[in-house]
């Protein structure tokens, strides 16, 4: 499991100073536990968001005899025009208590009817939102390209290997990739779906945000006079 070193924070300190020191404020909830604001080490967390993306459980490491906590990133807001991270929200799991993230769609191998030339490769879907229990979260889910031998053969949601105890939440007949006939790139660009860019939430099956992250984030907002910046923590 991936690991993430933490510092408690005092709320209602600048957190541009905090930020020109090389962390980022960051907050750690979950159902039934009281909002705790924290700073994260940049490189440290770079590396980790890296690697864990929004699926991947992650241990904090805090002060000696701290309460070990597991949690998956659920948020990471950034500033509009340089893309630095300013706030993060981390989610505390229950191991026995299932929840819904979205994972990306990873491909591999080649479509044999595109490797002749008879046709081109559409990918319809880049991620697809799952239900699992944290410990059954996979970092991705992998499609099988070989097996498109023909044109028009296509690979749906339901086809999608799956680990042991994870259900996809999303329409099963939706084709996640086809191979199409043979066409120009500017055909091709119009049929190709980008993927988006963002941070899906994570939710806990019959639970709603805790009441206490919003909270947290209404006390620590930046004076209007700082530079531009999003609701932080």
């Amino acid at each position: 499991m991936l690991s993430l070193s933490v510092k408690p924070r005092e709320v209602g300190k600048k957190l541009g100073n905090l930020r020109a020191a090389g962390d980022i404020p960051a907050v750690v909830y979950g159902r039934g536990l009281e909002t705790k604001p924290i700073t994260l080490p940049k490189k440290e967390f770079f590396k980790v968001l890296k690697e864990a993306g929004e699926s991947t459980l992650i241990e904090l490491l805090g002060n000696k005899g701290d309460k070990k906590q597991t949690v998956l990133i659920r948020e990471v807001q950034t500033h509009p025009a340089t893309d630095e991270i300013l706030h993060v929200d981390l989610y505390a799991v229950r191991m026995d208590e299932k929840i819904r993230v979205t994972v990306p769609l990873e491909y591999e191998n080649e479509a044999p009817a595109v490797e002749r030339g008879e046709g081109v490769l559409v990918k319809n879907i880049h991620e697809v939102e799952i239900e699992a229990l944290p410990a059954s979260l996979p970092h991705n889910l992998i499609i099988d390209l070989s097996i498109l031998e023909a044109v028009n053969d296509a690979i749906r949601i339901k086809n999608i290997p799956l680990p042991a105890g994870v259900k996809i939440l999303e329409d099963l007949e939706e084709i996640v990739t086809i191979v199409a006939p043979a066409m120009s790139e500017e055909e091709l660009a119009a049929l190709e779906t980008p993927p988006e860019e963002k941070v899906e939430e994570v939710e806990v099956i019959g639970e709603k945000e805790p009441k206490e992250a919003k909270e947290e984030e209404t006390a620590e907002k930046e004076p209007t006079s700082a530079a531009p910046e999003t609701k932080e923590q």
